[in-house]
């Protein structure tokens, strides 16, 4: 009932946005496309708009599109998904990739793309047009995210900028409720031709937009 309640209060919550506001976003997001294709840029441009609208993503928030394992039957699946037992497995973009999803500790879901994990208690859909997942956060702020593996792949393409050789190991990548993904990991790097040496570091990714800052080293 409480689950029940809560995404009943994401889906009121996400009707009031303001109507005017969500059209002049759509038209604006036209226009965009439209002058991109006639200047020659408009791959890149459309590179840096989601690939989900405002409206998209509110018709995604529904029961039945959420990532849940109160039911571990197949009838009671998340639509678009497979359940056996404790273990969901989603088809993404079109069966271009696979997500597999666990039940974790204390509330949480661990979700695999491609062998890597991260673990969350945030709320998750599938979109099942465009196989994107949605992420619904603090103050039901609503984002299309990037997933696991594209993460390790933002923090190994930091990493090599300043060790061509440096490798990521047993990495911890955790979804927070602030749009972020933590991460902790440990560096292996090389010196001499012939030590090498393994330091802890810690990342924050937009879960959004990808953005990687390096926290500590």
């Amino acid at each position: 009932m409480v689950l029940t309640s809560l995404v009943s209060a994401q889906i009121t919550g996400l009707s009031t946005l303001n109507d005017d506001d969500e059209n002049g976003n759509a038209n604006q997001e036209r226009q965009d496309d439209d002058n991109g294709n006639n200047s020659g840029v408009g791959e890149n441009a459309r590179n840096k708009i989601r690939n989900l609208t405002k409206e998209e993503i509110k018709a995604t928030i529904q029961e039945r599109n959420r990532i849940h394992f109160e039911n571990k039957t197949g009838q009671n699946c998340t639509e678009g998904c497979k359940c056996t037992g404790v273990v969901m497995k989603c088809e993404l973009e079109n069966g271009v990739r696979e997500m597999t999803i666990y039940a974790g500790n204390s509330g949480n879901i661990i979700f695999q793309v491609k062998e890597i994990n991260a673990s969350t208690q945030v709320t998750l859909y599938k979109n099942n047009e465009t196989g994107k997942m949605i992420g619904v956060f603090r103050n039901n702020e609503t984002k299309e995210i990037i997933l696991p593996d594209e993460v390790k792949e933002r923090i190994r393409e930091k990493i090599l900028k300043q060790n061509k050789k440096a490798i990521i190991l047993n990495e911890n990548i955790t979804l927070n409720e602030d749009g972020n993904y933590q991460i902790r990991a440990m560096k292996k790097t090389k010196f001499f031709f012939f030590f090498t040496r393994q330091t802890e570091v810690e990342f924050e990714v937009d879960a959004e937009t990808g953005e990687t800052t390096e926290i500590t080293e």
